[in-house]
């Protein structure tokens, strides 16, 4: 046989370490007549078939093909070659022949395409053929076939992932190392398997030290790997149009065929988008029940990487021309914030400015502060210099931050700009945020009350940590508050209540708020939603839960709130359910505040990320700490201050975890340190509870003891409760069995030196005891987030017994799109399964 034929026809050697795909394998074991498999390449199409086809036994005729088998003569030669290759094998003649063509995206000969349709037609019942293809193939060789069959995508599973991250590096990785390695190549790759290899590759030359660099920031590290073999294997194999299409639409997160039509120029964008489907390059999404693509996150990066390099200076031209278009489409849900992060790439940024400034009132009052810091940071300074209000915003923003130098610079802003401020609520705003940072400045006693100016003085005390001077000030007014009732006053008031709980002042601060909820009839409704909220933290901290699921439900069942109240109420609901052992709840919570996140405060991400990775850890799955962990970039030796305390104590708690004890131990130290100088006595006894924790850990039992009985000392005058329990777990937790060890240590030695009592200390253990009940979830009569329009649709889809297949088919919606609102109904409706959902929509009138 020729040398060229042979190398033709053969088929593929198998590499020794191609992991098994059980999945795949049952899939093709149909008798099928035609299987099509379509997808990326390097997907693993040929290695996938070889294997099953040699696993399986069967006879096997492959022909390679590549652009120059565009002839028919040559196409029917190699075909017959390796049909008759198989004469000569041992195995039966009436066992299935598979004949295989591989890269029939190089075929794009008409001719061709009518000679194998006519094959397939008036082939034997025993064989059976096999096309793979980067393109997807005519419509005419599978319409004739008897019985055909598709597979696409072959992405892989996450378990596929792990097998070959623990073949690469030989089983060495530690556990936790290796899932948060799998996960971030799911995420990375979305399964991609020439993808997933590639950067394991990459990973295998990598220090262990660099291993956690990986983690903290994957694309840098391998992206460079991988961008060379898709512009190769991927942009430079498609016709020239669609390249350039390509090129230029990867700027785009999310594309429809009008946003495509602006970017590129070019008219035929529907078909140059069907030509990009069936290369299967693009993945299809659902907004508000309109379609978008986007690219996998490897390709769009490496043709970002290629235009900008290859047309550097079109680049800023095409971010000019997406942001007038969604500037254009003002109805279009987040339209002017893709405007304003496409504008601040084009070379007309000053259109940036102008797009903030015009909804500067709404961002400010939704609360949007990471957003509005993330734009003016990309802003040039000269820029930011013409617009007074934004000068404000950026100083008074660093400083809610916890930059402790732009409260310096804070009057000398205020100063600069004060005659230019806009004025309306607009003014008043930027008034009130800048005083509570700068309560000294003589501009806001002309601009508001004293009352006001007062209050904004001791939130300026709360933000620099001084919470005596907070309480003192909020004290001041309180006899002006009560005589004349107004918006300003219960605000101050509920802030009274929140130092007062901050402070350990736990039945004060109860008696403020209660008076709060009595007054705010008629009143602001988010001021009587946090004064909700408060009461209930305060509530289930004494561990009395039906109290606090009556006012968290009051808080719920106020619908109009800012991104930051809702974003905490929902936390607590998510603490609650995971104490009343309802984990299901625990975690559709924190699904349900997904997309709210980004728009909250550092602080209140932190409390996020915390009480996901409390969830996590609490089923024994340490996976997300270690990647939290090397992403943080916090050291146990850092110095900070009180604006950093919830970020530190995360990171103690999760050293903890994570059996890091020093680490802990020390963080805890510092944790405590703040928080007394800022007289924190909630935060104090945090701190010391860990603290107790890290030295029982440590095997320093003593110090562990004096820790703890420093924090029921601390905690007695409040009644904490809950304080001491959560945060471990209760088959093993350290907290209480100091606790036991504290009882029995005062027993033995006589009580002449007590600092609390034996009552309060007896309570606490009893609170923890497995034997004891633990607290019902939060019970709620009505629903505590309304169903979306979509989300209704599908409920009543469901209620007719449709499949999830046949509601993505009805709405024209992926389904994976459709299993994610259900998830959203389930939290919603407080369940866990469909039946539970439709008993639960009936009881409500939803279907």
């Amino acid at each position: 046989m020729e040398p060229l034929l042979a190398t033709k026809i053969a088929v593929p050697t198998i590499n020794a370490t191609l992991i098994p795909r059980p999945h795949l394998f049952s899939a093709l074991d149909k008798p099928l007549k035609v299987w099509v498999i379509s997808a990326l390449a390097g997907a693993g199409k040929t290695m996938l078939v070889a294997k099953w086809l040699r696993t399986r036994g069967h006879r096997i005729a492959w022909v390679s093909l590549d652009h120059h088998d565009n002839d028919p003569q040559r196409f029917a030669h190699y075909l017959n070659a390796a049909t008759e290759s198989t004469s000569a094998s041992a195995k039966p003649a009436d066992q299935p022949l598979y004949i295989v063509l591989d890269s029939y995206e190089a075929i794009d000969s008409q001719p061709i395409h009518d000679l194998l349709a006519e094959i397939i037609r008036g082939s034997a019942s025993n064989e059976r053929f096999i096309l793979l293809s980067r393109l997807g193939v005519p419509n005419q060789l599978v319409e004739t076939a008897r019985s055909y069959g598709y597979l696409g995508g072959l992405t892989c599973t996450q378990d596929e992932i792990a097998q070959i991250v623990n073949q690469a590096f030989a089983g060495t990785l530690p556990e936790g190392i290796l899932t948060a390695l799998t996960e971030q190549l799911q995420e990375q790759t979305e399964g991609w398997i020439t993808g997933v290899k590639l950067a394991v590759d990459a990973l295998q030359r990598c220090a262990e030290s660099e291993l956690g660099l990986y983690l903290a920031d994957p694309v840098s590290l391998v992206s460079r790997h991988i961008e060379e073999y898709l512009i190769q294997e991927t942009l430079f194999i498609q016709p020239r149009k669609l390249q350039r299409f390509m090129l230029y639409t990867s700027l785009l997160t999310e594309f429809n065929a009008d946003l495509c039509r602006v970017i590129t120029g070019q008219a035929e964008t529907a078909s140059l988008l069907e030509d990009a489907r069936r290369a299967n390059l693009l993945i299809t999404t659902e907004v508000d029940g309109e379609h978008y693509l986007h690219y996998p996150h490897l390709l769009r990066a490496a043709l970002q990487s290629r235009l900008k390099r290859q047309e550097p200076e079109i680049v800023p031209v095409l971010h000019q021309q997406v942001a007038a278009w969604y500037e254009s489409q003002p109805q279009r849900q987040g339209a002017y914030s893709a405007a304003i992060d496409h504008w601040l790439l084009s070379p007309s940024p000053e259109r940036a400015a102008v797009l903030i400034m015009q909804h500067l009132t709404d961002l400010l009052d939704a609360q949007h502060h990471g957003l509005l810091r993330r734009w003016l940071e990309s802003l040039p300074p000269l820029m930011i210099a013409h617009y007074p209000a934004l000068v404000l915003i950026q100083t008074a923003l660093h400083a809610l931050a916890g930059d402790s130098r732009q409260l310096a610079t804070m009057q000398a802003a205020l100063e600069q700009v004060r005659q230019q401020l806009p004025t309306g609520d607009l003014q008043t705003m930027l008034f009130t945020l800048a005083s509570q940072l700068s309560p000294s400045a003589p501009v806001w006693a002309e601009s508001a009350g004293n009352d006001m100016l007062a209050a904004n003085q001791a939130h300026h005390f709360w933000l620099q940590g001084d919470l005596r001077g907070a309480e003192t000030r909020l004290l001041e007014l309180l006899p002006a508050l009560r005589a004349q009732p107004s918006s300003q006053g219960l605000s101050a008031l509920v802030q009274l209540g929140c130092v007062q709980f901050a402070r350990g002042k736990l039945h004060q601060a109860e008696s403020t708020l209660l008076e709060a909820v009595r007054i705010s009839s008629g009143m602001a409704i988010a001021v009587r939603a946090l004064a909700c909220l408060v009461l209930a933290e305060l509530y289930f901290e004494w561990n009395r839960v039906e109290e606090a699921s009556s006012y968290l439900q009051q808080c719920f069942a106020i619908r109009d709130q800012a991104p930051e109240l809702r974003v905490t109420s929902w936390l607590l609901y998510s603490t609650m359910g995971e104490a009343a052992g309802d984990m299901q709840r625990a975690s559709s919570a924190l699904r349900l505040i997904q997309h709210l996140v980004p728009s909250v405060s550092a602080g209140t991400q932190t409390r996020v990320m915390a009480r996901h990775l409390a969830l996590d850890i609490s089923t024994g799955d340490l996976t997300a700490a270690w990647r939290w962990l090397y992403r943080c970039g916090l050291n146990a030796h850092d110095t900070f201050t009180h604006a950093q305390w919830q970020d530190y104590r995360l990171l103690a708690w999760v050293s903890l975890h994570l059996h890091k004890p020093d680490d802990a131990l020390a963080l805890s130290e510092t944790l405590v340190a703040v928080s007394q100088g800022s007289a924190w006595e909630y935060r104090t006894v945090q701190g010391l509870i860990l603290q107790a924790a890290a030295q029982e850990m440590a095997g320093r039992v003593t110090a562990a003891l004096q820790a703890i009985a420093r924090a029921v000392t601390l905690a007695e005058s409040g009644d904490l409760i809950r304080s001491f329990l959560d945060g471990f777990k209760m088959s093993d937790h350290p907290v209480l069995r100091l606790l036991k060890m504290l009882k029995n240590q005062r027993s033995r030695q006589g009580d002449s030196h007590s600092t609390f009592s034996d009552a309060y200390l007896q309570r606490l253990i009893a609170a923890g005891e497995p034997n004891v009940p633990r607290p019902t979830p939060v019970s709620h009569d009505i629903m505590i987030e309304p169903l979306s329009s979509r989300e209704q649709e599908i409920m009543r889809l469901l209620a007719q017994g449709y499949s999830n297949q046949k509601i993505a088919a009805r709405l024209l919606i992926a389904e994976s799109t459709v299993k994610r609102h259900i998830n959203n109904i389930y939290g919603k409706l407080q369940v866990n399964s469909r039946t539970q959902a439709l008993r639960k929509a009936e009881e409500l009138g939803l279907v």
